[in-house]
């Protein structure tokens, strides 16, 4: 914990923003191999969509205005009271 730098706090934090829009698409594509010998796909589909927009929701209610900040905010703050 101690050798983490800011440099690598800013990585970690706008990590999930960059990612989050290709993963929708490449998540479903990822899990329908598995999905298919399972046969829950149709189970799969609704959940992916739900799964993004519970913490929408959650990040609309603490900032609307700004999602983005809200994420990397977050996690600075809740690094910060770690540290």
């Amino acid at each position: 914990m101690l050798p983490i730098s800011f440099s690598d706090i800013a990585v970690l934090a706008s990590a999930p923003s960059e990612p989050s829009e290709p993963s929708e698409p490449s998540e479903p594509s990822e899990p329908s191999e598995p999905s298919a010998p399972s046969a829950p796909a149709a189970p799969a589909g609704p959940t992916a969509p739900s799964a993004p927009s519970a913490p929408s929701s959650h990040a609309e209610s603490i900032n609307p205005s700004d999602k983005t900040r809200a994420t990397p905010l977050t996690f600075a703050k809740s690094f910060s009271i770690i540290i």
